[in-house]
């Protein structure tokens, strides 16, 4: 998610389900930042006259970086034959093949109809990364 609080939680997440496998998928953070600030802000501008785009734009940036930090300090600590990373970028080259390393390495099986259901999914839903909404920091008072 372009939010992902969870990652706040993996400790807690862990000791609840420590037969859990954990698939952590890395992504660029700087567009999701921007992504994140221009819709809490536009959000904001909906219900006050005075939101300050840099300030909250510096928040959530340190919000976001504490996240990741956490995500760094508690990912390390899981069993590795438990916590598997993974590019985004790799995932939407192969998602097949990436879905399925998972699998495998998390000891699961992987059917053949599992995989043509997946394969269904995507034919139906393809992707449109050509239609992406486009951001830039300067509108948020804040430079790259």
């Amino acid at each position: 998610t372009p939010h992902p609080n969870n990652l706040l939680r993996i400790t807690e997440l862990y000791k609840e389900f420590p037969d859990a496998s954990f698939v952590f998928t890395h992504r660029d953070p700087l567009p999701i930042l921007k992504s994140l600030c221009t819709m809490i802000i536009y959000s904001l501008r909906m219900h006050s006259d005075s939101v300050d785009p840099r300030a909250m734009s510096l928040r959530l940036i340190s919000d976001v970086k504490h996240e990741i930090d956490n995500l760094l300090a508690t990912s390390s600590s899981l069993p590795p034959s438990q916590a598997f990373h993974i590019r985004s970028q790799d995932y939407w080259k192969d998602p097949i093949g990436t879905v399925t390393a998972i699998y495998n390495m998390s000891g699961m099986h992987l059917s053949d109809h599992s995989l043509g259901r997946i394969q269904a999914y995507l034919d139906a839903n393809p992707r449109k990364g050509s239609e992406a909404i486009h951001y830039a920091w300067d509108v948020l008072g804040v430079a790259e």
